[in-house]
């Protein structure tokens, strides 16, 4: 089975940080988690003007915006029903 991963990063000098992270397997079960901890006023210009706006209206759900080590911990969960499916 093949995962397609894609994240948006806050990247500069002073900070590296998680916006989003999205999986999807091959076969189309997805994942996709919006962190709740990353300080806007920190993106690039691209980042706040484009990648930002996208992702506002995934903020209002819970069900997409988790604190990182939330955030972790689903994927992680995530992966292991995967992996178990695959098998």
């Amino acid at each position: 089975m093949k995962y397609f991963i894609d994240t948006e990063f806050i990247d500069c000098e002073q900070v590296i940080d998680l916006i989003s992270l999205g999986v999807v397997a091959e076969d189309g079960r997805e994942f996709y988690a919006i962190s709740t901890e990353f300080d806007p006023a920190q993106a690039n210009t691209f980042v706040r003007t484009v990648v930002i706006p996208q992702l506002e209206p995934l903020c209002l759900s819970e069900s997409h915006s988790s604190r990182r080590c939330d955030l972790t911990t689903s994927l992680r969960r995530l992966l292991r029903r995967l992996e178990r499916r695959s098998a």
